[in-house]
């Protein structure tokens, strides 16, 4: 059973969204976020950046966007529909609480990565400093029949809230206050063994940190710290776009290696760029593509970036940890091979291997069973802004 909460949600005043949301931080140039900072009082990245160009906490910049009127607080627990509309597609979720203070709890959140205790540690301070969601995490679930249903039934009226970001998609909410609908979102998701994980582990295992430590002081199981502010996209309105590897220094007799290694195991052959597949995939050495085919099957348990691992990167290229050597890096997401192609050169890497993406019924397959994916496996979409919907815990 996992437990889905409404929650007292802040977000921007009506007639200023489009000027309060942000786009996810990575998506800014440091060009950009000055001229963002220079230029426009209420975006929320001057609480993002409070710590590094004002004389301010986070804290004191989150209460004083509320104070000018730039954010509002629902008077009741609300869910909240969100829509997401781009280039690459049309997601819609529910978005609301999930409870991480009790292990039993926490452990209907399912996990495909690992985390690293450091960054826990330091997303547990900002959160303790913050007492703030900016963003929901995104999680995802099995669809049901009845979550499609339900979906449809909620975003037939006009949203609330629809605001557009350049280069970032249209973007819909649509509060759900009414009781009986309410009950009905409870309804999707009481049935459900859990949900998982798609775009924010340390997000959530830092919220857990943090509930934990301060539950030592309160002992409160209802307090506003034991939650988190999550996403939850059924799998038919989620995607996964593949994550790729580049590495930024190779052999130079690496072909030879490569085809000592793998022995009759795989055919490479150079051609134009095809999308990769479960077994074939494609490598971009010295200005040409090669197609790697994969002559023996590979069973749906094991996953390209896996196998990729155990055979190419560890043996030839001596990377084995994928978290910090220097000489790999990763690219996701829709890409062409024009732009894959124009990453590999600006990033100044020499090889590429473009993975197929996981599909979903491999992802829910992994997870059940307690298994964990090497990093940079899946790229979900949609990725969700800032500031549109958030949680208090304060």
């Amino acid at each position: 059973m996992a437990d889905f909460l409404p929650f007292l949600a802040v977000s921007p005043r009506p007639t200023i969204v489009d000027r309060v949301i942000t786009k996810p931080f990575d998506r800014y140039s440091d060009r950009d976020k000055a001229e963002e900072l220079k230029g426009n009082p209420c975006s929320f990245l001057h609480v993002i950046l409070a710590k590094s160009h004002a004389n301010e906490s986070r804290r004191q910049a989150f209460n004083r966007f509320l104070e000018n009127g730039y954010l509002t607080k629902s008077s009741s627990p609300v869910y909240a529909v969100y829509r997401q509309i781009q280039e690459h597609g049309c997601f819609t979720g529910f978005v609301g609480l999930m409870p991480v203070g009790s292990e039993a709890k926490y452990n209907q959140i399912k996990r495909h990565e690992a985390t690293l205790v450091r960054k826990e540690a330091l997303l547990a301070e900002y959160l303790d400093e913050t007492n703030l969601n900016a963003e929901p995490a995104l999680l995802t679930f099995d669809s049901t029949a009845e979550s499609q249903a339900l979906l449809a039934v909620l975003t037939q009226d006009p949203p609330d809230i629809h605001v557009e970001l350049p280069g970032f998609g249209k973007h819909q909410v649509w509060w759900i206050q009414d009781p009986n609908q309410q009950q009905q979102i409870r309804s999707v998701f009481e049935p459900l063994p859990g949900v998982y994980i798609a775009d924010g582990h340390h997000r959530i295992s830092s919220s857990r940190r943090l509930a934990v430590q301060r539950f030592q002081h309160h002992q409160n199981p209802n307090a506003a710290d034991q939650f988190v502010l999550v996403a939850c996209f059924p799998s038919t309105e989620a995607r996964i776009f593949p994550y790729h590897r580049m590495v930024k220094s190779v052999p130079t007799d690496f072909l030879v290696r490569l085809s000592k290694q793998l022995n009759a195991e795989v055919k490479i052959e150079l051609g134009d760029y095809l999308e990769p597949t479960h077994n074939r995939w494609m490598m971009h050495w010295a200005g040409q593509w090669y197609r790697f085919y994969i002559d023996a099957p590979l069973p749906q348990h094991v996953l390209p970036a896996e196998w990729l691992n155990e055979h190419v990167l560890a043996p030839i290229l001596n990377i084995h940890d994928l978290t910090s050597d220097k000489n790999i890096g990763f690219v996701g997401g829709c890409l062409s091979a024009e732009q894959l192609i124009q990453t590999l050169q600006s990033a100044k890497y020499e090889l590429l291997f473009a993975l197929p993406p996981v599909e979903f019924k491999q992802f829910f397959s992994i997870v059940n069973q307690g298994g964990l994916m090497p990093p940079k496996s899946t790229w979900f979409e949609p990725k969700l802004p800032s500031a549109l919907a958030m949680y208090d815990m304060a």
